[in-house]
């Protein structure tokens, strides 16, 4: 006989069973993914992107087809075309707000930029004047004031072409640059001959930078020096050089013709200039090759001889009287010390002055100062720090201001608004 205990028990077993069988059945087809919400989100974000890409692209345009670039004097050989944006308004506030453009005229650069619209470039003509191209017509008062100094407003199309008053304005059709679309873009140097070349040109906090100028030379003979000697420029010399430098060959004691400063331009190599309590010092580096421990000697007494030189004066019969130049090689003390890797040769001479001569199977430096080998670190620029050539404006002064420029007055006035300029294999840049 089966007890109401039993059958309740048995209920509750058909119960549970139930409810197992119902958790196991569980449906493969109808499935909640979130597959379709995810390529909704990916085809935001892209319709997103691809609609920002065409907004600055369409912000952009206006800088594609410059009307700065167009018009010039008909002798520019370099034109600076600039982007007047707001970043580039406020660095040059900054930094060159008061920079003089114009030769002898009231005009900065500062006062340039307010007159610009988009753009603004700066043509440079072979012997270092300026000129500059503004997108908007002068005020008659404007160009009135720039008459006053000698300087001409001649309105192009859109633009202003301000130049010195008869030079021959020309328009050169128009500069198209498909790099302008980029909003990195902010500018360009572009140089004249038989091709244009066309470097990016950008302002930031550190400084200006020309990319693109590809200056690759081989930096192999860069001297070491300690570290607490102060650095003012590294020049690295390319092989068949036509001439030094003109701000070099005006600080170096060593007179450009030498024979171990045609040495260096003929085989190229290094020139260091450093500043102590002692004044400017300087190191001569190159590649010895076969040379001989006496042929580096010689180097260095020509060098000697030729700023010992004294002045002697001739009186001739019919009483013409000339002076004549005389060393005396006489008055030239050599010490050769020679190790094993190395020799060491220092010259002196009666009036003190002395010349130190290193030299190694790869490396010979010629030096007025203590040369380092096995202490010190070849220098390095604080501006660029691959640079393999940089200089501190600082050297140029004015007795010669026209420097490291090929004798370019304009643009080493605007080189001393920077504290230092360096070259690497692809860039250069100025640091504030």
């Amino acid at each position: 006989m089966v007890t109401s205990t039993q059958n309740v028990q048995h209920l509750l077993q058909l119960l549970r069973a139930k409810t197992v069988t119902g958790a196991l059945n569980i449906p493969l087809e109808g499935q909640i993914t979130t597959r379709r919400d995810y390529a909704r989100v990916v085809a935001l974000y892209s319709a997103l992107g691809l609609g920002l890409v065409l907004a600055v692209v369409a912000w952009r345009l206006q800088y594609v087809v410059s009307p700065t670039l167009r018009y010039q004097p008909k002798d520019t050989v370099m034109s600076v075309h600039l982007l007047v944006t707001p970043k580039n308004k406020r660095l040059i506030t900054e930094h060159l707000h008061g920079l003089a453009i114009l030769t002898g005229a009231p005009v900065t650069l500062g006062e340039i930029i307010a007159e610009s619209k988009r753009e603004v470039t700066f043509d440079i003509s072979n012997d270092g004047l300026i000129s500059y191209v503004v997108d908007t017509k002068l005020s008659v008062e404007a160009s009135e004031r720039l008459a006053g100094f000698g300087y001409v407003a001649s309105i192009q199309g859109r633009t202003t072409v301000i130049s010195r008053t008869g030079e021959e304005i020309i328009d050169t059709g128009a500069h198209v640059t498909l790099r302008a679309l980029s909003p990195f873009f902010q500018g360009e140097v572009v140089t004249y001959g038989e091709q244009a070349v066309r470097e990016s040109l950008h302002l930031n906090a550190k400084g200006l930078m020309i990319r693109g100028t590809d200056v690759a030379v081989d930096d192999a003979t860069m001297p070491m020096v300690k570290a607490d000697v102060k650095v003012l420029a590294n020049l690295t010399i390319p092989a068949n050089s036509l001439q030094l430098p003109s701000v070099v060959a005006t600080l170096l004691t060593i007179p450009a013709d030498s024979r171990a400063l045609t040495m260096l331009l003929t085989n190229g190599g290094s020139i260091l200039l450093t500043e102590d309590a002692e004044g400017l010092g300087y190191y001569l580096s190159l590649a010895p090759g076969d040379m001989t421990v006496d042929e580096a000697a010689s180097l260095g007494k020509d060098i000697m001889n030729r700023v010992s030189l004294a002045t002697l004066a001739w009186t001739t019969e019919d009483g013409s009287v000339y002076n004549e130049l005389r060393s005396d090689p006489a008055n030239i003390t050599t010490e050769i010390k020679a190790e094993e890797t190395y020799t060491f040769i220092t010259l002196s001479n009666n009036t003190g002055k002395t010349l130190r001569i290193a030299k190694t199977p790869s490396l010979m430096t010629i030096a007025n100062r203590e040369i380092s080998l096995e202490s010190g670190a070849k220098p390095a620029s604080t501006c660029l720090g691959n640079a393999h050539t940089w200089f501190a404006t600082s050297l140029i002064t004015e007795q010669a201001p026209m420097s490291l420029l090929n004798n370019n007055r304009a643009v080493s006035l605007f080189l001393k608004n920077f504290s230092e300029v360096a070259i690497d294999n692809n860039q250069t840049r100025l640091c504030w």
